[in-house]
C-alpha cells in the first residue's frame, strides 16, 4: 500500500507543528516548510526513526519561492 503524503506550510509554528504531528503518527509521508532551519530541525528530531517527516526552508511570500519549493521536494 502508497503511503499518502502532505505538504505543511509553516510546519514548525503553533498549528503547523500539531498537524505534522498528527499526520507523521498516522503514517503520512509529512512535508513542511519553515522560514527557520534551526527550529525545523529541533521539531523534526522529536520524531521518531520510522516517521517520515522530512523539510525545506522556504519563505513563501518571496515571489517564485512556490516554484522552487516544487523543484526542491520533486529532486
Amino acid at each position: 500500500m502508497k503511503k499518502k503524503s502532505i505538504l505543511i506550510t509553516g510546519g514548525t509554528g503553533k498549528l503547523g507543528r500539531c498537524f505534522a504531528t498528527h499526520f507523521a503518527k498516522n503514517g503520512w509521508n509529512v512535508v513542511i516548510t519553515s522560514t527557520n532551519e534551526e527550529r525545523a530541525s529541533k521539531f523534526i528530531k522529536s520524531f521518531s526513526c520510522d516517521q517520515n517527516i522530512t523539510f525545506f526552508i522556504s519563505d513563501l511570500s518571496q515571489p517564485n519561492a512556490a516554484n522552487s519549493l516544487i523543484k526542491k521536494i520533486n529532486a
